[in-house]
């Protein structure tokens, strides 16, 4: 009952829920000041990034979850893999922050990236979690916690928090690439040390089995680097979602002139 994988019935009646969630969150708050708009928004995800940690723990006394990762060759559970190093995870740390200190580029950031990573791990989600039910606990806490990170976006740009620019592109992918660099080489760290073996963030030391990721490995079978070809993707893609905002600006501008005159 309720099995979830990628765009089927579970999922697109989820993706309504949260589509129907956002709105509401919208209508009760977009009419009050900037401020309480600002704390709302960050109130909601800190109480996310909270719940966060129980799916965690669900993960945790998981056994039939410890069983799947061992059997596909990602070990056991460790809370080593557990912690918040995944782009989504990231994102959910960061939109909060952005949001309340106003940063224009930590909200340029989180407004492309998170339901990019969002998409992609529940279309392409680790072992365990597709294929069960929407309600096994560890699958309600994923597919939660990622649908709250893909509606992040267009709840920055709903409130006016943040509007995308063809110019935030750059800093953003050069922002990105960082992060990649710095979780490559916490990977590393952690795999040297032997405190994780298996430690695989980002999942830029090698690529997730199954995956179109496993396409790139076979083309470039190099740590890091057979993840450069998304990058050309992931600008392709910011620019398509600024275009209509660049484009409704500008004829916003056009209008405003031709009333000056």
């Amino acid at each position: 009952m309720f099995i979830i994988n990628g765009f089927n019935g579970t999922f697109m009646l989820l993706l309504a829920v949260f589509i129907g969630f956002l709105m509401g969150f919208w209508a009760i708050f977009h009419n009050r000041s900037e401020k309480t708009a600002r704390i709302a928004v960050t109130l909601l995800y800190a109480a996310v990034f909270a719940f966060f940690w129980v799916y965690k723990y669900w993960i945790s006394i998981d056994e039939a979850y410890s069983v799947i990762t061992a059997e596909n060759g990602e070990g056991a559970f460790s809370w080593w893999r557990e912690l918040p190093l995944q782009l989504c995870n990231i994102n959910l740390i960061l939109i909060p922050i952005a949001v309340i200190t106003k940063n224009k580029p930590l909200s340029a950031f989180a407004f492309f990236m998170a339901p990019f990573g969002a998409i992609l791990a529940m279309l392409m989600p680790s072992a365990g979690f597709a294929g069960f039910s929407l309600f096994v606990p560890r699958v309600f806490g994923f597919y939660v916690t990622h649908m709250f990170v893909l509606i992040g976006s267009p709840m920055l740009a709903l409130f006016g928090f943040y509007k995308p620019k063809f110019r935030d592109i750059p800093i953003t992918l050069v922002s990105a690439f960082a992060i990649t660099i710095v979780i490559f080489g916490i990977n590393m760290l952690l795999r040297v040390t032997h405190t994780f073996d298996e430690a695989n963030y980002f999942y830029c030391v090698e690529a997730l089995n199954g995956t179109p990721l496993t396409w790139l490995w076979k083309l470039i079978p190099v740590p890091l680097l057979y993840m450069l070809p998304l990058f050309p993707v992931l600008a392709g893609y910011m620019a398509l979602v600024c275009l209509p905002f660049e484009l409704i600006g500008a004829k916003a501008e056009s209008r405003f002139r031709l009333a000056e005159k």
